[in-house]
């Protein structure tokens, strides 16, 4: 982005542009957080509605296509004389994702699928499940306390 010395926190993590990126990322589970500059414990902070091992390592897999994309763009535009392209990046990530996750059977949304809700395909479902046992709780909370 040239605003700040190119070190792997900025360009990977702290940059604007990298940021965009994995917010977007994040809110495919419908997430918002704060996000570690630091690549050691980026890698380490797991979204806490992610509890299975299973999804834990889809998320890695994520992850990991995430800085390989941003890395792969960094090198296009400071050596190719490439674009900034925050939303060709975005589906790159997507794409690669869907290619590496797809190659574990147990792994059973298809493309469309994955296209169109790659959180969920991600989450198989738990994001959803965690949404209405939260609702649930409020209700119940709530309702407790209007009977008051």
């Amino acid at each position: 982005c040239s605003r700040a010395e190119e070190s792997t926190s900025h360009m990977f993590f702290e940059c604007g542009v990298t940021d965009c990126v994995w917010k977007t990322c994040y809110s495919w589970i419908d997430l918002a957080t704060v996000l570690p500059a630091d690549p050691s414990n980026h890698f380490q902070q797991m979204p806490i509605s992610i509890s299975s091992k299973k999804n834990s390592e889809r998320w890695k897999v994520l992850w990991s296509v995430v800085v390989y994309n941003v890395w792969m763009m960094r090198n296009n535009i400071r050596f190719k004389g490439g674009r900034l392209e925050i939303q060709k990046c975005i589906q790159e990530i997507k794409n690669d994702t869907w290619r590496w996750l797809s190659l574990n059977k147990q792994f059973r949304y298809n493309y469309t699928q994955w296209q169109a809700d790659p959180g969920g395909c991600i989450m198989d479902g738990e994001v959803k499940d965690k949404k209405e046992e939260i609702q649930r709780s409020i209700r119940e909370i709530v309702g407790d306390w209007w009977n008051i």
